[in-house]
């Protein structure tokens, strides 16, 4: 019976190269003979480089060692610490998000005021920040983030201290239930002559591709440009390629040959202007349309403004006019059909089903 129970639970041990000891239930337990006395002391890590942080903190005072951080300072959410997750968060992903997260938590930081971050509470420490705060999503993405690198990267809290582990956003309401975000085909080129070149080319890739403002500014910098192949449906042009900021690759058909020669400018430009620029030149070009409509009628109404970031949902409303199906549209768009139909197409209008290729929209 013992013997059998002893087989049991060395099989349950797993040897991980480069680590002092064993991985049982996915868990770093060191063993290690110091000073004649063996030692077998559970990290409370489920990763190697978080197991290698408390090794370090192990061999400094075996005796005094508690995996929970007991025996260190309190844990506080400071500049420096905020900066040290900001330069290894923009390894991997856009500046911009880095920087927007960076103030999220910067916020966070200063709601928590000292707290230690080993012991906060889910009720009582964060949830209080979120209920009067814009982006609440962002913010609790951030936060998360940032603690699952204080446990994985950093080795400095481990699952049992981690409050933000259970801490959730409510789901997103679309905005289009209360009004609609998309604008007329018709708007946008009323827009565009009166738009500095390097501004018209953004608006109208945006509208040709239904990309994010970030993932054109990610495409300018290095973003991939490929020619038609003979394997591409007929009425594709080329082929653009952008990195999510998940850092997967997004391609996307371009469908005239218009937008081909925009998407090449905005390349060979490497960059896209900040947001001030771009807005401070949209209101330029709005100016400009109302004189015009003035020249003409002079009871005419003002252009209807609108935002950048509105091309996404306009390019799926386009599409679904086009007779295009909610599956071909989510596939465009990079999206599942659930997302494309929830959130980027106007409550009030019908669900298309029609089984049609995507059409050329945007002539």
């Amino acid at each position: 019976m013992g013997t059998a129970t002893a087989k049991k639970e060395s099989a349950a041990r797993k040897k991980v190269a480069g680590w002092p000891g064993y991985v049982r239930e996915g868990v770093f337990v060191i063993e290690k003979r110091i000073h004649g006395r063996k030692w077998h002391v559970s990290t409370r890590c489920t990763t190697l480089r978080a197991a290698m942080k408390q090794l370090e903190r192990f061999e400094e005072s075996p005796a005094a060692y508690r995996p929970d951080g007991d025996d260190g300072p309190e844990l506080v959410m400071n500049e420096a610490l905020i900066d040290a997750f900001f330069e290894w968060h923009l390894a991997s992903s856009s500046r911009a998000w880095a920087l927007n997260v960076r103030s999220l938590l910067y916020d966070w930081a200063n709601h928590l005021r000292g707290k230690d971050l080993r012991r906060l509470e889910l009720v009582a420490d964060l949830k209080p920040h979120l209920r009067e705060a814009t982006q609440v999503p962002h913010r609790v993405k951030a936060i998360r983030s940032f603690f699952r690198w204080l446990r994985t990267e950093k080795g400095l809290v481990t699952r049992q201290q981690d409050a933000t582990l259970d801490l959730s956003a409510p789901p997103p309401k679309p905005a289009q239930w209360e009004k609609s975000k998309a604008v007329a085909w018709e708007r946008v080129v009323e827009l565009l002559p009166h738009l500095r070149q390097d501004v018209r080319d953004v608006l109208e890739l945006l509208a040709a591709t239904g990309w994010h403002l970030s993932e054109v500014r990610r495409f300018a910098e290095s973003g991939s440009i490929r020619e038609r192949e003979a394997s591409d449906p007929q009425h594709v042009v080329a082929v653009i390629g952008v990195k999510h900021k998940s850092g997967k690759p997004h391609f996307t058909a371009l469908l005239h040959p218009q937008h081909d020669a925009v998407a090449r400018r905005i390349r060979q430009r490497g960059h896209v202007v900040d947001n001030g620029a771009l807005r401070k030149q949209m209101l330029r070009g709005f100016a400009a349309v109302d004189v015009e409509r003035k020249k003409r009628d002079p009871k005419a109404e003002r252009a209807q403004r609108f935002q950048l970031g509105v091309m996404r949902h306009s390019l799926t409303n386009w599409l679904a006019d086009a007779g295009v199906s909610v599956e071909e549209r989510g596939r465009y768009l990079g999206h599942n059909p659930a997302t494309n139909a929830r959130f980027y197409v106007d409550a009030q209008r019908p669900p298309v089903v029609l089984p049609q290729r995507v059409l050329r929209v945007v002539d």
